[in-house]
């Protein structure tokens, strides 16, 4: 019983250690960071879009708490506050604490040094923020902009009304559309299943520096000349106008960028009636030379259904329709 008592006198001993150590930190602290308050722009590209798979960070977390998640978390804040941690390591420990602390001091929220409830919710919205920004650039407003090897968009482009999806309509993660798209999306996927037919997207919008993380990627794994047939420059990706979707389907277990997506129910459910709500073919098969990409028989673009009609009409592929429409109306 002794032994128990003593056990019990260290833990609150230890305990109200930590938590003088604690609030002296926050209180000794000016609080300040290197960048502005709840920036994401200098974390680490790939831990963004590992949290965007994750759906976000979902549980709430404390000392002794471990996981990507806390690693994620660890990243961010080490990011704003560059000496608070030493080590990512994925475990929730003093070191988190505080850093999170001056957090929440910045942020004028409760300082608990825990992420509770309403840290959590803050920190998803600045990291949406950065996968779904407010943009003000001011062609944001066109769905019909051409956009190729040739063609680009600037570095910080952004629509102006991109919103995220639900969760029912994506296959894992945060996944953000213009609202005109998100919503012609919603129907299209809503008419498939009154067929039996699931679809659900599995990319949408993509900032630039997403896509210079792919594109890298793909160049890392096979050299630039594969990376340049199945993936765009950033800044030259339709992906970046907040109207290109990839799609999958329930048949393939939802697998993303298959080819085997044009033979399945879904995919060939697609190639009937996608236009029926504005959206198109970017890239169809034998057109490479024109396009300058492979065959991508997920990867559907929604200029609505006016253009989507004329160009199946016109026999063009989407680059050569957008194209002499742009040069149409310069006329």
């Amino acid at each position: 019983m002794k032994y128990t008592f003593k056990a019990l006198t260290l833990f609150i001993g230890l305990t109200a250690i930590l938590f003088v150590f604690f609030v002296f930190n926050i209180n000794s602290s000016n609080g300040s960071s290197t960048l502005a308050f709840g920036s994401v722009s200098n974390l680490n590209i790939e831990t963004l879009n590992n949290w965007r798979a994750a759906g976000g960070f979902t549980r709430e977390l404390q000392l002794g708490n471990h996981g990507g998640d806390v690693s994620y978390l660890q990243k961010y804040l080490r990011s704003i506050y560059p000496k608070s941690i030493s080590r990512i390591d994925g475990v929730f420990g003093i070191e988190t604490t505080n850093a999170l602390a001056l957090f929440q001091k910045d942020a004028s929220l409760p300082i608990t040094g825990m992420f509770d409830k309403e840290t959590k919710e803050t920190i998803n919205q600045l990291f949406i923020g950065a996968l779904c920004p407010k943009g003000d650039v001011a062609y944001a407003e066109t769905l019909l902009l051409p956009i190729s090897k040739t063609q680009m968009v600037d570095r910080d482009y952004a629509p102006s009304d991109l919103v995220v999806l639900p969760e029912q309509v994506v296959t894992n993660g945060i996944i953000c559309l213009r609202t005109e798209t998100a919503d012609a999306y919603i129907r299209m996927t809503d008419a498939a299943r009154t067929q039996g037919l699931v679809i659900r997207i599995t990319s949408g919008f993509r900032n630039f520096e997403i896509q210079e993380y792919l594109f890298n990627f793909y160049t890392k794994l096979r050299g630039i000349a594969y990376a340049s047939r199945v993936s765009a420059l950033p800044g030259h990706s339709e992906h970046q106008l907040g109207t290109t979707v990839d799609l999958t389907g329930a048949s393939l277990r939802y697998v993303s960028t298959s080819h085997s997506f044009a033979q399945s129910p879904e995919g060939k459910w697609l190639a009937a009636h996608a236009g029926e709500y504005g959206f198109v073919l970017s890239y169809p098969r034998g057109k490479e030379s024109i396009t300058g990409y492979t065959y991508e028989p997920w990867h559907y673009r929604y200029v609505g259904i006016a253009h989507a009609e004329a160009l199946k009409s016109s026999g063009q592929t989407l680059k050569e329709y957008l194209e002499n429409l742009e040069t149409t109306e310069q006329l």
